[in-house]
């Protein structure tokens, strides 16, 4: 995944992930855990969770249609 030069991972112009680092660093994310993602929006924090989970699940849901045709 390529980064902005704020260190924010470059994801289409639909929305940049907010507060990213911060909220990987609060999830401790463990690579076998399950982790769910109730507003999907442009897929910034779930793709760099994917990155961090090896056997581990993620289910994402955003209820906005337009972030589910841009995902």
């Amino acid at each position: 995944m390529q980064e902005t030069s704020s260190g924010q991972p470059e994801t289409r112009s639909y929305h940049k992930p907010v507060m990213l680092r911060e909220c990987l660093e609060g999830l401790r994310i463990d690579p076998q855990g399950t982790y769910v993602d109730v507003t999907f929006g442009g897929g910034g924090h779930s793709l760099a969770i994917l990155e961090q989970i090896k056997g581990g699940r993620l289910i994402a849901f955003d209820q906005d249609a337009d972030a589910q045709r841009e995902a």
